[in-house]
């Protein structure tokens, strides 16, 4: 049994300061922490050292008469450990890493998967299963999504980033931007595979792209559009000696349309000769809106026998398509100028500057027909 001698309270008294300089420290964990969890850890630490403290007090100053013996440490010590172990269950220290990366894999809002290179799954995250629902995939096999690039880089155990496939669901095609990376499970070669359904992002990206390059009223492609294309056109036709013609138009009278029936005849009848244009269209040819009530359109191997064709296709289509406004049925007319390539020109801007002159003449002469440019102009 040890003596109360100076020594012994001595020792009490050191024990009971590094205690003190414990709380301490922990109390400016608490301070300075800005986490709520490591806050609510340093508090329940503190809790421990203030009952071991008590032990101290109590057992190492109070002579039980021999009915407890004296030894504060061998106390302190089973209270701290058994507080030490309270914490340590309460916040999850020994898988606190394992716990954190499972409620990862569980919330992520990418499909989670860990699958053999044959396609059978082992495990796989709520989001996973819920866009395998949706592709109608069932008993844990994804060998039908192991396809295409995707496939030729597992097989050759290559990188697997940002790879994309258009997977066919239930509810249409579903398209998927796919990461993984190669592990070992049970010594045999296993995916994690991320996959993030990107359906609506490549969506409004093509919608994007068709507003960039297109009419928005008609549909039809716009100038931009269409220059590029004609551009790509001549480049190809000089060297084989093709022949172009660049056919431009407008509807007569248009003008009169709006003012006496609304902007929406305006736009019902530009609608209704885009529809006569894609009707008459066929091949190679290229039509576009250049604005207001002006189309373009350019034809490959073109002579001036097939155009003339094409023009009475075209207005044959208006004429069975008429305009309803105000009651009543109102025919499109259109006036037409044609330039080819090369003879009217070797260039874009040349060939819609002679089919613009040819049509200006159809406009003074009566509109309603067509003109072909002459190496006058």
């Amino acid at each position: 049994m040890p003596e109360y001698n100076t020594a012994y309270y001595v020792a009490m008294f050191g024990s009971n300061v590094f205690n003190a300089v414990y709380i301490f420290i922990l109390w400016r964990g608490i301070v300075h922490t800005g986490q709520k969890e490591l806050r609510e850890i340093y508090k329940q630490l503190i809790y421990g050292v203030l009952i071991t403290v008590f032990f101290n007090l109590v057992i190492g100053t109070i002579d039980f008469k021999g009915y407890l013996p004296p030894y504060p440490y061998i106390y302190g010590t089973w209270v701290w450990c058994v507080f030490l172990r309270h914490t340590m269950k309460k916040y999850e220290f020994l898988n606190h890493v394992e716990i954190r990366f499972e409620k990862l894999f569980n919330m992520s809002p990418a499909a989670i998967v860990l699958t053999d290179l044959d396609g059978h799954v082992r495990e796989a995250n709520p989001a996973a299963r819920k866009l395998f629902a949706a592709l109608n995939i069932r008993h844990g096999n994804i060998s039908n999504m192991l396809q295409g690039e995707l496939l030729h880089r597992i097989r050759n155990q290559t990188a697997i980033q940002d790879v994309a496939l258009s997977v066919h669901g239930g509810a249409g095609p579903v398209e998927l931007v796919i990461d993984g990376d190669y592990v070992s499970v049970d010594y045999r070669p296993h995916l994690i595979l991320i996959m993030r359904d990107v359906t609506a992002q490549m969506a409004d990206r093509r919608e994007l792209e068709f507003m960039a390059y297109h009419d928005m009223l008609t549909k039809l492609p716009n100038r931009k559009h269409f220059f590029e294309q004609l551009g790509k056109a001549l480049a190809e036709a000089g060297p084989s000696g093709e022949r172009l013609a660049v056919m431009i138009f407008d509807l007569d009278r248009f003008k009169a349309i709006n003012d006496r029936f609304g902007h929406s005849a305006g736009d019902r009848a530009l609608i209704q000769v885009a529809d006569s244009i894609r009707a008459m269209l066929s091949g190679d040819d290229f039509a576009a809106r250049l604005g207001g009530d002006e189309f373009i359109i350019f034809f490959r191997s073109a002579s001036e026998d097939r155009v003339v064709r094409k023009i009475g296709e075209l207005r044959a289509h208006l004429a069975g398509n008429p305009l309803a406004a105000g009651g009543e049925s109102h025919p499109i007319h259109i006036s037409i100028g044609v330039s080819f390539y090369p003879e009217h020109g070797r260039d874009s801007d040349t060939l819609l500057n002679n089919a613009d002159k040819a049509l200006y003449r159809v406009k003074h002469g009566g509109r309603n027909h067509y003109a072909f440019a002459s190496e006058a102009e």
